[in-house]
């Protein structure tokens, strides 16, 4: 009884201290939105293009980023968070994640191949978004100091689901780190920076469509394929549409 009163305490302490350090995020993301969105009023952006859409890029990665806060702190409340599902175009997907982190791609000098006939999924926007995009920030993170560096995304048709690969040729990660890679706060690479958070957070919205996360890896230094695993989208979408009749009938 005194273990489970302690572990009570704990899990409220913890509850707390999402809400207080969610609601300290959220101001410093405002100012920066605020702050972009000043820049057309200081310059003239038709003669300076790239800035036009660099501009466009902050705004979404903050709006991202306060979904991503958002979420945190309904699991935190509630234990899971809610979709609002779509059809979506999986390739414009992509190529927004892609264009989020062109600077890195560019840095690093590393190739980055998207399948052109993606399946669509039935899903939610901006959390697809932050799953695709977190795929694709670990494989930069994690490419160690490979001399030719590759991404590729592709899929596989499994019949009633699809799965979408991304794979790297990166520094890879042993059967430890497999087993504990969705474990939240942990790290796999001392000199890389991270909550560890963030592969927790996209294993919580694969599960909340339908679907799982899963990686393989061939050990240290011979890469990572991640598995985003979804139901197939014309079956997700005749899934919500039939409990939604349900609902409305009891």
């Amino acid at each position: 009884m005194e273990a489970a009163n302690d572990l009570e305490s704990k899990n409220e302490e913890i509850q707390r201290f999402t809400f207080a350090i969610s609601h300290d995020l959220k101001s410093p993301l405002n100012n920066i939105k605020g702050i972009a969105g000043l820049v057309p009023m200081a310059i003239e952006t038709e003669d300076f293009t790239t800035v036009e859409e660099y501009l466009s890029l902050i705004d979404i990665s903050c709006d991202n980023m306060n979904e991503l806060i958002s979420d945190i702190t309904k699991i935190a409340k509630l234990g899971k968070i809610e979709n609002n599902n779509e059809l979506l175009n999986t390739n414009e997907i992509l190529n927004l994640s892609r264009d989020l982190i062109k600077g890195k791609l560019n840095k690093e000098n590393i190739e980055l191949t998207i399948a052109h006939d993606l399946p669509e999924i039935f899903g939610d926007r901006k959390r697809i978004t932050q799953v695709f995009g977190n795929f694709l920030d670990n494989a930069i993170k994690y490419m160690g100091d490979q001399q030719n560096p590759k991404i590729a995304v592709e899929y596989i048709d499994n019949g009633d689901t699809n799965s979408f690969l991304i794979r790297d040729n990166g520094s890879g990660m042993d059967e430890r780190a497999l087993k504990k890679l969705f474990t939240p706060f942990e790290r796999f690479h001392k000199n890389t920076t991270g909550t560890g958070l963030g592969l927790y957070m996209i294993k919580k919205i694969a599960v909340s469509h339908g679907g799982t996360i899963m990686a393989e890896s061939g050990g240290n230094g011979k890469g990572t394929t991640f598995k985003l695993i979804l139901p197939k989208a014309e079956i997700a979408k005749q899934k919500a549409l039939n409990n939604n009749k349900l609902l409305v009938k009891y």
